[in-house]
């Protein structure tokens, strides 16, 4: 179902062909990773195509609402342009937001309710519980709501440009909820955002996508106020081999020159290979964010077998405890996300790191899996 789902844009050879170079390794593959595989190599044979296949599904663009079987509904829309449909990340900011301010449920749960709120033009901050000054005020007392952080006091935001400390109306951040803007993980070969190729991209939890799609999601973020910018050099295999975290990011997409330019400009860390150096080591449980930076670019999502969870989601794991010596540092660092982090403290899980990104996991029945950093799409 995966390969004829995601191959039916191409004509009969090219497909028969990708379905011939997967068939050896798809069986050692989930279907999200096939998947994702798959609608890359398309977009890697034929982009205009697929392309066209976009802009004739775009003509479809809808709204849906059905009716659930548990008698709820359900709403979603269809055929959005792939650029606009990250805009989740919105509602998944606002979401956290609220968890955090102590509103009830699931982020699940709050994200769906945050969601309806946004399309019923109701402000997010309804969804918050009522502060005890609140609470007095229904009984009938007057004593007002007291605020010990004072009004406008920052805090610690989930990302973009809203931050969520307690603000005068009572809701995190300062202009409200409605300022938190989420935050889109984008990764783009260099020369398709020169303008040089139409390689295609992916964003993190959102899959492969096109080089029309990346300029365009690009170009929106170089816009916004709090975009950074990192450069990852991949080696032959298309696996991270240096990085670079620049202070200040290139032109519009689309000039060759200028972005040749910045790029010839930038400092690059090359990452550790095979035989650790330590030469990044630190003293400290927390690895500073270079450090971070260069973990999360070698090893993309989560280190446990067939987990697709980005890694700018993840909890960044000493492979060996902090506490039982395990030194922070590339060869005993990796990102795994919370349910695989606490799977691997639980009874009869083992894992090591014999080389630099190289994880292998021994699970409680006696069998290992080896899990080595996914590949740029280049």
């Amino acid at each position: 179902m995966v390969f004829a789902a995601e191959l039916a844009g191409l004509g009969d050879i090219a497909a028969a062909a990708v379905a011939m170079g997967f068939a050896g390794i798809a069986g050692s593959m989930t279907t999200g990773q096939l998947r994702a595989a798959l609608k890359a190599m398309v977009l890697w044979l034929d982009p205009a195509a697929a392309r066209r296949r976009m802009e004739q599904g775009r003509a479809q663009a809808r709204v849906e609402a059905w009716p659930e079987g548990s008698g709820n509904a359900g709403l979603a829309g269809r055929e959005l342009p792939a650029a606009d449909a990250v805009a989740d990340k919105r509602i998944t900011a606002i979401a956290r937001a609220l968890k955090d301010a102590g509103a009830p449920g699931t982020l699940d749960q709050l994200r769906a309710a945050v969601f309806v709120a946004l399309l019923a033009g109701r402000d997010p901050e309804t969804l918050l519980p009522p502060s005890p000054g609140q609470h007095d005020q229904a009984d009938g007392e007057s004593e007002p709501d007291r605020n010990p952080a004072g009004p406008g006091a920052p805090g610690d935001g989930p990302g973009g440009s809203g931050a969520t400390g307690p603000a005068g109306s009572g809701g995190p951040g300062p202009g409200g909820l409605g300022s938190l803007t989420g935050t889109v993980h984008l990764v783009m070969p260099a020369a398709a955002w020169l303008g040089l190729s139409d390689a295609p991209g992916e964003a993190a939890g959102s899959g492969p996508l096109d080089a029309w799609t990346c300029r365009d999601l690009a170009a929106r973020l170089a816009a916004g106020p709090g975009t950074r910018w990192q450069v990852t050099l991949t080696g032959p295999d298309g696996r991270a081999v240096a990085h670079a975290t620049p202070r200040a990011g290139p032109g519009p997409p689309g000039q060759p020159r200028g972005g040749r330019d910045w790029l010839a400009g930038l400092r690059f860390d090359r990452l550790e290979h095979r035989t650790c150096s330590h030469r990044r080591q630190t003293p400290r449980y927390q690895p500073p964010d270079r450090l971070q930076n260069l973990i999360r670019a070698r090893q993309r999502t989560c280190s446990f077998p067939g987990c697709r969870r980005p890694a700018t989601r993840c909890d960044l794991d000493h492979t060996l405890a902090y506490d039982q010596g395990g030194p922070t540092c590339e060869c005993n660092l990796s990102p795994l996300c919370r349910r695989h982090h606490r799977t691997k403290q639980a009874g009869g899980w083992n894992l090591t790191q014999p080389e630099p990104g190289v994880l292998v996991w021994a699970t409680p029945h006696g069998r290992t899996y080896t899990v080595t950093p996914d590949p740029y799409l280049v």
